[in-house]
């Protein structure tokens, strides 16, 4: 069940409650959906913290070596659907525009 939407440091992200027989051991844990998957607990507090954790981590990474880069790209490859695939944007124009600020 749907609770809100709303948008962290740019990042937006739905959060709900699992509460259906079908979600097994996540069931009445509150779960965010967002380009970084899915974070859960059974308090809304701390699921939207570990949330905000996820993005800030993300977002406080600067790559040194070309593989770093690559693995933080690889990041933005977010699965939408079964067997659907897309490149987030919005963390995509994170890692550019910090890819020009440390390289230009």
């Amino acid at each position: 069940m749907k609770i809100r939407s709303d948008v962290y440091r740019n990042i937006p992200y739905t959060l709900s409650l699992a509460d259906g027989k079908d979600w097994g051991e996540m069931r009445n844990h509150f779960y965010t959906d967002s380009c970084f998957g899915c974070q859960h607990d059974l308090t809304l507090d701390r699921t939207i913290e570990l949330f905000q954790q996820e993005v800030d981590d993300f977002l406080s990474r600067i790559p040194s070596t070309e593989e770093e880069w690559l693995d933080m790209f690889s990041d933005c490859v977010i699965q939408d659907g079964y067997e659907d695939w897309h490149i987030d944007p919005i963390l995509a124009m994170h890692l550019l525009k910090l890819y020009a600020k440390v390289n230009g």
